[in-house]
């Protein structure tokens, strides 16, 4: 509602006052109750552990929709509770809004934040291929706008600032700040339903990775226990803190151009290719102290990464039938690499079906392969291998009540260590919404 005050001055001042007599407000607190096992809690290569996970997640949502207005807002609370590793009991919030503004026919201006509090490591190996190595809080706002130049033509623009903190043994902080140009225009005049796409896109990642640590002599690398006892001739039983810095920064420039096509009114098609150049520098700093007073060695080394071109590629069709909707979606691209310090330039092949039985029946099945690399100065390469694949059912038994059976399976190879991990999931969900 608060969105709405300010901009009811805007309405009025555009001659759109009639507009808000026509405008919808939709309530809708729900509650969520989740029950998960998993054969690997802490998806590790040896040792796997077994566990029990229940998570009670209270939400509200609020919709804002008029003829020139359009406005979301979501806030929701995970409590989760695990039966054996209680201590990794949590209680994770998110919470997230947008608010999309038509000023006139042509120019629709928007803005969207977010906020994330989560200490699921593995949330995101479904969608990046990547797992986290701790609590993760993120922070993320974006700008963005389309201007129809003519009937056929149009120019968006986009643009968006994430900070992120992984919190583990070692913290990670990851910010990024990007900016999106995108021109398109329809060309049917000369292919039947289609939109050709133009985009230039630039994005700069900066992160910065931190391990300190209490060591004794015999922990320290050898180059640096040689130095360290020949100027301390200290107590090799002695404890000693080692303080690890790493930060990188990458500019990433990219440039696409493709279309979009309607081959019927059930089935679709994209494609857009081109290229990346990713400008990067690395730094490293090592010290060991042997008390607050005292450092005893310290080395910092910079690095030109230099430059690095690429290809990138967005394709994907979908069909939406009366009862089936199938995707199919390959791409390349660059992305930060969260918990991985830096970027990384991610392969994708995701597929998906959804079957609805009945009205209130429907079935769904998925697959996703994800390689992420990355050849780093600063800390070790990324060479990761990532398989997924799902399946659930998704019951409407009563108009405000849900119910949800899933099953997931994971695979992740690291490719520099030659060591890979598995895990398999499964959960059972109600979703109850209260009618306002």
């Amino acid at each position: 509602m608060k969105y709405l005050v300010i901009l009811l001055p805007l309405l009025v001042m555009t001659g759109g006052y009639h507009y808000a007599q026509a405008e919808t407000l939709f309530l809708e607190p729900r509650i969520t109750l989740e029950q998960e096992y998993t054969d690997n809690i802490l998806f590790t290569r040896n040792s796997e552990e077994k566990d029990f996970i229940t998570t009670i997640s209270p939400a509200f949502l609020i919709k804002q929709k008029s003829p020139r207005l359009n406005g979301n807002l979501m806030a929701e609370i995970n409590s989760i509770f695990y039966q054996d590793f209680d201590e990794l009991d949590s209680v994770d919030k998110r919470g997230s809004g947008d608010l999309n503004y038509r000023f006139s026919e042509r120019f629709t201006l928007g803005a969207s934040a977010g906020y994330l509090e989560d200490s699921r490591t593995d949330r995101e190996v479904g969608e990046t291929g990547l797992i986290l190595t701790g609590d993760r809080k993120q922070i993320r706002g974006g700008l963005s706008g389309q201007y129809h130049i003519t009937e056929i033509t149009a120019l968006s623009f986009s643009a968006g600032y994430t900070t992120e903190d992984i919190e583990a043994p070692d913290n990670e902080g990851n910010d990024s700040i990007s900016a999106q140009l995108t021109l398109s225009r329809n060309i049917s005049k000369w292919f039947a339903n289609t939109t050709a796409i133009f985009n230039i896109g630039y994005t700069t990642y900066t992160s910065d990775y931190e391990d300190v640590r209490q060591v004794g002599y015999d922990e320290l690398p050898d180059d640096v226990l040689i130095i360290v006892i020949d100027e301390q001739e200290g107590d090799p039983q002695a404890s000693l803190l080692q303080s690890y810095y790493a930060d990188s920064t990458s500019d990433v420039w990219s440039l696409t151009a493709g279309f979009s096509r309607d081959l019927t009114e059930r089935f679709s098609f994209f494609m857009k290719a081109g290229t990346s150049c990713i400008l990067s520098d690395e730094s490293s700093r090592f010290s060991v102290t042997a008390d607050q007073d005292t450092v005893i060695y310290d080395a910092q080394n910079d690095y030109d990464a230099g430059t690095t071109w690429g290809w990138l590629l967005f394709s994907g069709m979908s069909y939406l039938g009366e009862y089936d909707r199938i995707s199919l979606d390959i791409s390349r691209d660059v992305r930060a690499a969260s918990g991985m310090n830096g970027t990384t330039e991610r392969s994708a092949i995701s597929v998906g079906y959804t079957r609805r039985i009945t009205d209130k029946l429907s079935t769904d099945f998925s697959g996703s392969t994800y390689l992420n690399q990355r050849e780093r100065e600063t800390t070790s390469d990324i060479d990761e291998l990532t398989y997924n694949a799902a399946a659930g059912a998704t019951w409407l038994f009563l108009p405000t009540w849900r119910a949800s059976l899933n099953w997931k399976y994971t695979r992740l190879e690291d490719r520099e260590t030659d060591l890979s991990r598995e895990r398999n999931v499964i959960w059972a969900r109600v979703v109850k919404t209260f009618e306002l």
